[in-house]
């Protein structure tokens, strides 16, 4: 694995690049999809949605969640993907990497690190 991150956060983004990563052109998502996607608005994406339904569906007792209601959709904290804000509007890292750890704790956040072949 070359980077660190959350699979909920790795599978929204991975939702998010894969459409338009397809070999043949006439399988590719088109630009306009693209920018209609979930991830670009800072919400998880369908297939994150059903993945964390199933993942909760698979423990024990309720995780925290960010409320019932339409905005909080009932996904685990950090789940949501809201800490990003409207398109390019981010944030910092840092604050990115809070949210996970008031979530996850420390341990299951670690800093994302470019992984250097030998050569280099």
């Amino acid at each position: 694995q070359k980077y660190h991150m959350h699979a909920v956060e790795a599978r929204n983004l991975a939702s998010f690049l894969t459409p338009m990563m397809k070999l043949l052109p006439e399988e590719r998502i088109s630009a306009k999809l693209a920018l209609e996607h979930p991830w670009l608005r800072g919400l998880p994406s369908p297939e994150v949605e059903e993945f964390v339904s199933r993942s909760s569906l698979n423990t024990a007792g309720p995780g925290p969640t960010r409320g019932d209601g339409p905005s909080g959709r009932g996904l685990p904290q950090g789940a949501r993907g809201d800490r990003h804000g409207a398109r390019g509007e981010r944030g910092d890292r840092g604050e990115r990497e809070e949210a996970y750890e008031d979530q996850y704790g420390e341990e299951e956040q670690r800093p994302v690190q470019a992984v250097q072949s030998p050569g280099d």
